[in-house]
């Protein structure tokens, strides 16, 4: 089967779901550190109701920025994005764990 894109997705399993603050963050960060500055209705959505998966955010984000994620948008930026979207992810997740554990 190929990939859309020339990277082993096999590490890729993080789910998780984002507060709309953890998602503000992000969007921050991507407009901050990569010039990718959403329009507020786009920001606003990503927020309230985010991907719950690292590479439906990332092409998520891309697809608000007007651009092609499987086209537009050269490899190593997609990566730039895309690691910055997986940190936040595993951030979201272990603000989850904790927030479990200590619900115990």
């Amino acid at each position: 089967m190929a990939h859309l894109y020339p990277f082993d997705h096999s590490h890729t399993a993080m789910n998780s779901q984002m507060s709309p603050r953890q998602a503000e963050r992000l969007l921050e960060e991507l407009c901050v550190a990569l010039g990718f500055c959403l329009p507020p209705d786009a920001s606003a959505r990503l927020m309230h109701e985010p991907p719950t998966d690292i590479d439906a955010f990332t092409d998520a984000v891309i697809r608000a920025e007007g651009l092609d994620p499987c086209a537009d948008i050269p490899l190593q930026l997609r990566r730039d994005v895309r690691a910055r979207v997986a940190n936040h992810f595993r951030a979201a997740e272990d603000e989850q764990f904790s927030q479990s554990m200590s619900d115990d």
